[in-house]
């Protein structure tokens, strides 16, 4: 993690683990080091705790958090947020914008030139 010391006692948080944001064994980069293969055992077995599915429900069912926006404005009006899309959520969708037909979608579905 980028900044563990920025972000650490939230990550605890989101993980159902505060007490780890105090603990001495992690306290700043040094220690944290020091100690990766704890933590990292201890993130594998919270990590392994909950399936992809609670985790994505708990996201997606409105914890909130911040994003940032794009700086890009083209109408004078700042660009909604919200969460990335899923694995292949527009799959069908885009090459439809596109133009191309169904049969020629699932024709490169088939191919693996697509998901």
């Amino acid at each position: 993690m980028l900044q563990a010391a920025r972000y650490r006692a939230d990550l605890c948080q989101q993980i159902d683990r505060p007490e780890l944001a105090r603990d001495p064994r992690f306290d700043g980069a040094e220690k944290l080091a020091a100690n990766a293969s704890e933590a990292v055992a201890i993130l594998r077995d919270v990590f392994a705790a909950r399936t992809l599915a609670e985790r994505t429900a708990r996201t997606r069912e409105g914890t909130a958090f911040e994003l940032v926006a794009s700086p890009v404005q083209f109408d004078e009006r700042p660009t909604p947020t919200s969460r990335a899309p899923e694995f292949n959520e527009h799959g069908d969708e885009i090459p439809r914008e596109l133009g191309l037909d169904p049969e020629r979608i699932l024709e490169l579905k088939a191919s693996g030139a697509v998901a």
